[in-house]
């Protein structure tokens, strides 16, 4: 059958109008995977570049270790508190090799909820340093739609929001994920998406 490219623009605009977003993000920043995972695997292998990828630790292993198959390392940092580790973050950030931040928001698998100053301070560095941050909220429809950091998007032209439907309800067999960045990314993502993956159904 004839796939409906409307319902991607209608779903895209719903998603605007539930994150709060209306006026801050269009269907420009929007881009649909066949699961959020996915989009993550592009980004590894074919977007972002190959140095250090730092993040939180623990956290969601299956994205680091896609990116150190794909060329890249890996350098996760804790505290015995299990608490956002900013400082050894933004000291991390000094590094030339660091090409991407990696953090899960809620927290997989603790389920903590970062300070919201906290890590905008690190994506804040991490623009002026022109290292991407992907903040991956997988889990983040179980919260306030305004905790999303997607309002923070036009903001910061280094900044990837991942989302996905899976989680909340139980979406998981359609394979359906979501990146939300400035058009300039995912113009840059679609440059390399092989095809439009979302069927009908989904």
């Amino acid at each position: 059958g004839v796939r409906d490219n409307n319902l991607q623009k209608e779903l895209t605009q719903e998603i605007i109008l539930y994150l709060n977003c209306v006026g801050r993000l269009t269907t420009r920043n929007i881009v649909f995977g066949f699961g959020s995972y996915s989009i993550l695997e592009r980004l590894a292998w074919k977007i972002i570049p190959k140095g250090t990828m730092i993040g939180e630790f623990p956290q969601f292993r299956f994205f680091p270790l896609e990116y150190c198959a794909a060329g890249g390392t890996y350098q996760g940092f804790w505290n015995t508190q299990f608490n956002f580790p900013t400082d050894q973050l933004m000291n991390a950030l000094e590094s030339n090799t660091v090409r991407v931040v990696y953090i899960n928001n809620p927290s997989n698998p603790l389920g903590k909820v970062w300070d919201r100053a906290d890590l905008e301070a690190v994506i804040k560095k991490a623009a002026e340093r022109d290292i991407l941050v992907i903040v991956d909220e997988i889990y983040g429809d179980l919260l306030s739609a305004d905790i999303s950091f997607a309002k923070l998007v036009p903001k910061y032209s280094n900044l990837i929001v991942l989302r996905s439907f899976s989680k909340i309800f139980g979406f998981g067999n359609l394979r359906v994920g979501y990146m939300i960045a400035q058009s300039e990314i995912i113009a840059r993502y679609l440059a390399v998406r092989d095809w439009d993956e979302i069927n009908n159904i989904g």
